[in-house]
């Protein structure tokens, strides 16, 4: 596909957003809506057969219309599924954003109060997907957003979501997921449940304050072998984060705390925003009014200061100066 092609005879592909593993985001125009949307573009793993290449089809068309149903602020939504030749397309909402990869590539790790903030929105998204009974199995910094108005929303799952779909794949010998952000279990099994997330979103704030994934490795048989064998590598900036990350990342399933063991420790970290007010890694329109204006009230005092100290204060007057002398002040 090329910009200004047209799909399902409704959107049109605008400008390519990115691209990784098996699918291609673009920014397309929808125009019964009247929207800008987000459209993936999917396609079929390399080397299965014509049969398993029609399984495929049907199944991540299924898993798709199953994820739409999931619905939370922190979640990206997902609008429509259009099943296609190779493997469906999924119109998604846009939001102008950067992902966590792009601001830890650009701006540098975060503090652990900030991961602390942004890992309660992808767990409350993640929790809004375990209820649905679904799993998300691809959460890593790349497919975290912060939008320019500072909300957060976990994006782009996998393209299957059910736990039934998940031992479908895992059969035929396909394993979905980022090796670096890849639950132990998922690679000697290739099954998952939703402590597979648990273990994504841990290796996702690991690198959120580390700058690097838990397995900083060069090449993927490399990740994966650590992956098999090894713990995490040493964290050296999580600060409080520190004992949640160790949780999240334990090798058994089992002994990871629940959601809501993460969620209360994180609360702990950092300071809930009041009610009814978005939770974003971004100071809030009037907090940022109130420190622009403290700001400036500052600096009108110091210049204030300045000023004053700077003007020649006068001296008692002397009487009458001899002639051709000059006064301080005058």
């Amino acid at each position: 596909m090329r910009t200004g092609d047209l799909v399902a005879g409704r959107y049109r592909l605008v400008e390519p957003l990115g691209a990784g593993g098996l699918s291609r985001v673009w920014l397309a125009w929808d125009k019964e809506a009247g929207l800008t949307v987000a459209i993936k573009q999917g396609a079929l793993p390399e080397g299965i057969d014509p049969a398993e290449a029609d399984q495929f089809r049907d199944l991540t068309v299924r898993e798709a219309r199953a994820f739409s149903r999931v619905s939370h602020p922190h979640l990206v939504r997902t609008m429509a599924v259009i099943p296609a030749a190779e493997a469906p397309w999924i119109v998604m909402e846009y939001v102008p954003a950067r992902s966590l990869q792009q601001i830890i590539d650009e701006d540098g790790p975060l503090s652990p109060e900030r991961a602390a903030r942004l890992g309660r929105c992808v767990l409350a998204a993640l929790a809004a997907v375990h209820r649905a009974g679904l799993l998300h199995l691809d959460v890593k910094p790349s497919n975290v957003l912060i939008a320019d108005d500072g909300r957060v929303k976990l994006a782009d799952f996998s393209p299957a979501v059910t736990a039934e779909a998940v031992r479908e794949l895992a059969r035929a010998g396909i394993v979905f997921g980022s090796p670096k952000y890849l639950a132990p279990e998922r690679l000697a099994e290739g099954e998952g449940g939703p402590e597979s997330d648990l273990w994504s979103l841990g290796a996702t704030l690991y690198h959120a304050v580390e700058g690097r994934p838990p397995f900083d490795r060069p090449t993927i048989t490399d990740i994966l072998r650590a992956l098999g064998e090894d713990p995490p590598d040493p964290m050296q900036h999580a600060g409080p984060l520190l004992p949640v990350l160790k949780g999240l990342l334990r090798r058994d399933p089992a002994a990871r705390p629940s959601a809501a063991e993460v969620e209360a420790d994180l609360r702990a970290i950092v300071l809930p925003e009041p009610a009814g007010r978005r939770l974003s890694l971004r100071p809030s329109p009037a907090r940022r009014r109130l420190a622009l204006a403290v700001a400036a009230f500052v600096a009108l005092m110091a210049l204030l200061t300045v000023a004053t100290s700077a003007r020649p204060h006068p001296a008692p007057d002397p009487g009458p100066a001899p002639a051709g002398t000059t006064l301080p002040g005058r």
